[in-house]
């Protein structure tokens, strides 16, 4: 809170004038005597002046009298001098310098006429005060404290915390010498860190300067760029903890039964077992929590069976040593299909959903160690609407949203590996609008950049002819089929995966930010097509050789759909590969990549 202190002078000239006044009478029933001659009491207006401004100014009084007034000032930061004299009497300049003072300061203007004399009160304000009187330079032990700043003021004042790994704990304290107390947090980067807490009070600012010593870093020491290089390859568990319906938003309807709703295996251990036993790295868990999940509207309020059932899942995996990215997906679209209203209002409003709903998952995983990532959404602005800067800003201030609540959990959130997601996870998009630079973060290097590669489509996704295209059954170098009309534009195949994943190199992992792809995939048609079959193989493989080549993390979108068309590669039903092709393919692209120095 900051209070404004608007302090003003006026008289004639515009200064305040406070009546104020105190008489020294020595001649004793109103008149005096000068030379012999007596003389008819005299009188001074104004009698006071207060609340003149620290910054001063030039007043007046006024002595009406017969005789001649002698006119003097106990302090030397107020002056006075004649300035005329009329038919109202003797006019005097009363000038204030400006006040370097913290404390309120007076001066006694005399009028001396004959034996009797009058005084004439001044009192300034004093100038905005702070002062910090402990020490401002402030080291604390890796395991964190609680920290005492002392300072005196005399006003109301703002404090500001330069991260979000100290915080202020509430005091009660007399408005003259005060003390405010912070708690610092757990340093759980092997790296000493520094901040400032700034105190300001109008224009002036103090600060202390907190330097941290670095933590064992046992369980938080890679950086982004140290835990890429270790995650690939990854995999999807599609269709499964992001399963819903859109109808029970912000409902407790979804229930630990939606895990099936989309396909219909329950996951166990068993079959991340499996997962791993393939030469898979990491999972990323694809989940809904507003959708579905939510056992109080009005506080939004993750149910704690489901999440205690997305523990378990992250457990099963972590228990093989594979890394983990949990995000928030689809999720009934509330904030990924609300990029056609980006108004202050709505802006504002799904940021603090974004704030509630992170800052539960974080409280709940923050014990685990640098295996758990956590990626705040899913494929952005996938309204149908398109993508633009301004879009963009919305974007970075859901983003910041979200590493402001994880970061504010403590314990290992605070150097925890985050993944923030570029305008509808497109290459091209991202490539040209998004930049992760815009967003602060409290600890440095430990975020990645998620995209997604569905392209070309005609050959990747689409399940039927469009007026704009045919499906496209084969792809990639030597793999034509005899209908030319269901053959890859030729553009689109290995070169041109190459140059989308170049792009990502030099947009961010060359700038600190290795890339998670958190997504590709094609879908397989049908059997019995040897060119098919090879199509589908030498689009996994080209995928996961110029992705691991330029930095980028790639996981395969995986359904767990055995029939046709599909993207999945294991039959989780029984821990089986449905799909050999795409194995095939992400193991010999993975065999022959070099992740870049």
């Amino acid at each position: 809170m900051k209070t404004n202190r608007i302090l003003s002078f006026l008289a004639v000239c515009g200064l305040c004038v406070t009546l104020l006044s105190c008489e020294k009478d020595n001649g004793g029933s109103g008149s005096s005597t000068t030379g012999g001659k007596t003389t008819s009491d005299f009188t001074v207006t104004p009698s006071g002046l207060t609340s003149v401004s620290s910054t001063g100014g030039t007043g007046t009084i006024t002595i009406k009298t017969t005789g001649t007034p002698t006119v003097s000032s106990d302090q030397s930061w107020c002056t006075t001098k004649q300035k005329s004299k009329n038919s109202l009497g003797y006019v005097y300049d009363v000038t204030v310098a400006a006040s370097n003072e913290t404390n309120d300061r007076t001066a006694t203007i005399t009028v001396t006429v004959g034996s009797s004399s009058k005084t004439v009160m001044v009192t300034q304000l004093s100038t905005d005060g702070l002062v910090i009187s402990s020490d401002k330079n402030v080291s604390v032990k890796a395991a964190g404290e609680t920290i005492t700043v002392s300072l005196s003021a005399n006003g109301d004042f703002d404090v500001n915390i330069g991260a979000g790994w100290i915080t202020a704990v509430e005091t009660k304290a007399n408005m003259t010498s005060q003390t405010r107390t912070f708690k610092v947090s757990k340093n759980p980067v092997a790296k000493e860190r520094s901040t400032t807490i700034s105190f300001t009070l109008n224009n002036i600012t103090e600060a202390v300067t907190v330097t941290q010593e670095a933590g064992d870093g046992s369980s938080m020491s890679k950086s982004a760029m140290d835990l890429a290089k270790e995650m690939y390859p990854g995999w999807n568990l599609g269709n499964t903890l992001e399963a819903g319906i859109s109808g029970n938003l912000y409902t407790n309807n979804g229930g630990l039964g939606a895990e099936t709703y989309w396909q219909g295996t329950k996951t166990t251990q068993a079959i991340i077992d499996f997962v791993a036993s393939q030469g898979f790295k990491s999972v990323r868990i694809p989940c809904a929590w507003m959708m579905g999940h939510i056992s109080n509207a009005s506080s939004y309020t993750i149910d704690s069976n489901w999440m205690s059932r997305v523990r378990d899942v992250v457990d099963y995996c972590i228990s093989k040593d594979l890394y983990v990215i949990l995000n928030d997906h689809w999720d009934g679209g509330w904030v990924q299909e609300s990029f056609s209203d980006i108004s202050d209002a709505t802006v504002t409003a799904n940021c603090e959903k974004m704030k509630t709903l992170w800052t539960q998952i974080a409280t709940t995983f923050k014990d685990y160690d640098e295996h758990l990532l956590f990626a705040g959404l899913n494929e952005p602005g996938m309204d149908g609407d398109g993508f633009t800067e301004a879009r963009t800003e919305a974007l970075i201030k859901y983003e910041q949203a979200f590493i402001d609540a994880v970061r504010s959990t403590e314990g290992n959130n605070g150097a925890r590996i985050l993944v923030v997601q570029g305008p509808e996870t497109d290459i091209d998009k991202s490539y040209n609008l998004y930049d992760p630079s815009k967003l602060s973060d409290w600890v440095e290097d430990r975020l990645m950049v998620e995209v997604h590669f569905y392209s070309p489509w005609q050959f990747c996704g689409l399940t039927e002819d469009a007026s704009w295209g045919k499906m496209w059954y084969y792809w990639g170098s030597g793999n034509n089929g005899s209908d030319s009309s269901r053959n890859t534009d030729s553009k689109y195949t290995q070169s041109y995966v190459k140059s989308q994943m170049a792009k990502m190199k030099t947009k961010y992992y060359d700038k600190g930010y290795p890339v998670v792809l958190g997504e590709y995939g094609a879908n397989y048609r049908f059997t019995g097509d040897s060119k098919h079959n090879a199509s589908i193989k030498a689009f996994y493989k080209a995928v996961n050789q110029y992705a691991v080549a330029s930095g980028c993390i790639p996981y395969a979108w995986d359904t767990n759909y055995t029939g046709y068309p599909s993207m999945t590669i294991i039959d989780r039903a029984n821990l089986s590969i449905f799909n050999s092709y795409m194995m095939e393919g992400v193991t010999e692209g993975v065999a022959a990549a070099s992740w870049p120095n």
